[in-house]
């Protein structure tokens, strides 16, 4: 199923995290996944359900790789879409997932000072797109169950079942300048605010989708990649993870954050996260100088966003405070109060064309100027250094898998 919503900020998120946690209370197993490029609302789905929640993107993934992120799971999907139901590049991400799989669509509303006109709007979203799987509505910010009563009505009036509601009490989740907050405690009890219908499980299903055959290549069998992967550099796609693994790499987790050594290792990747947030305790960890004595001794690494900030001299805070960081790249970077880049991004190369995701509030701030890593990519082209290729793009490896091969191999020139 899939929890989509008429517009951001409707309660996609909140009503999503009570299906899984009124499903862990029940004994039932479900796979949580999430519509486009988004790193924190999967956080809170994977705490909800837990278990690793995945990604389905139609502009990183296409279609074929989408039924291949479904068929990581034999248990029914329930996925979180992105902004409004027909939003977003191509008529919509989240309705073109619904058509490339077949699953069936709930719609969130806000039915906050609202009762007939509800059958309105759910009659509009049903209509616009007769390929879609139409199957409900679930209104959030009811005011009680005579509320939910005038809107079941309206709703059966026009042919349309209220699936289930969620009362305006029900607390909300914290937001960060990238949107949600990583859940740094307990999730909020969501799931005792949301009251479904009983035929509501019935919807749940199983992706009915064929496992793609394995990748016979392996390409990057018996490669050694040390991952950081902690509160502060915690932006990693689980299909990245699921890529590595299927292409034969041994995955070796460390914390710069917790000054864990680095472990021993052929390649290195730093994801994105929140280092800004971190920026005191990094600038004091001994993993920062074993990372850049890694990068200068010819380890081949992939920095993204936050990955690459924690490489450079410094991070400055928005408030003008700046902390040392490992100094493998002449840049400071500086946080800004305003979003300074975002969107999907593409660069073709050697007959693949890597796919990824620009969304930043950071500027990379050069003190000697490198060579461009993505020459020619609209956004930001980054820069290379040693083995190192940094930028403040998150990649989808899937996309381009010989290039990533041969990146974590040391072959990329």
């Amino acid at each position: 199923m899939i929890i989509a919503g008429t517009h951001s900020g409707v309660g996609k998120t909140s009503v999503a995290l009570a299906i899984l946690q009124q499903a862990q209370r029940q004994g039932i197993r479900l796979a949580p996944f999430k519509a486009g490029p988004d790193f924190l609302d999967p956080f809170w789905l994977a705490a909800a359900a837990g278990r690793p929640c995945r990604q389905l993107d139609a502009w990183m993934q296409n279609d074929a790789g989408m039924r291949a992120q479904l068929a990581q799971s034999q248990d029914p999907p329930l996925i979180e879409g992105v902004m409004g139901l027909f939003d977003g590049p191509n008529g919509g991400a989240t309705a073109q997932i619904a058509c490339a799989t077949g699953l069936v669509v709930a719609l969130v509303v806000d039915a906050s000072g609202m009762a007939e006109s509800i059958a309105a709007i759910a009659q509009g979203f049903a209509r616009h797109d007769p390929d879609l799987r139409f199957v409900g509505v679930i209104a959030n910010r009811v005011g009680g169950k005579t509320h939910a009563a005038i809107l079941a009505r309206a709703l059966q009036d026009a042919g349309l079942k209220l699936l289930g509601w969620m009362d305006a009490e029900a607390p909300r989740i914290p937001e960060r300048h990238l949107g949600l907050a990583p859940p740094a405690r307990a999730l909020p009890p969501l799931g005792a605010h949301l009251h479904l219908d009983e035929a509501f499980w019935s919807l749940c299903k199983p992706a009915r989708i064929k496992a793609p055959a394995q990748s016979a290549s392996r390409m990057l069998q018996g490669v050694r990649v040390a991952v950081a992967r902690d509160a502060a550099l915690g932006f990693i796609y689980q299909g990245n993870l699921d890529w590595l693994a299927e292409e034969g790499a041994d995955i070796r987790f460390f914390s710069p954050l917790a000054g864990e050594d680095l472990p021993s290792a052929d390649a290195l990747w730093l994801p994105g996260g929140y280092p800004e947030l971190f920026a005191a305790e990094l600038s004091r960890s001994p993993t920062l100088r074993a990372i850049a004595e890694a990068i200068r001794g010819g380890m081949p690494a992939l920095a993204e966003c936050g990955g690459m900030m924690i490489l450079g001299e410094a991070i400055v805070d928005a408030d003008g405070r700046g902390f040392p960081m490992a100094g493998v790249l002449p840049a400071r970077f500086v946080m800004r109060r305003r979003l300074v880049a975002l969107g999907y991004r593409a660069w073709p190369h050697r007959g693949e064309t890597l796919r990824g995701h620009e969304f930043h509030y950071a500027d990379r701030q050069m003190r000697a100027p490198l060579p461009s890593a993505f020459a020619g990519i609209e956004g930001d082209s980054g820069v290379r250094i040693h083995r190192l290729w940094a930028s403040f793009q998150h990649w989808w490896f899937a996309s381009a898998p010989r290039f990533f091969a041969r990146l974590f191999r040391g072959a990329c020139r």
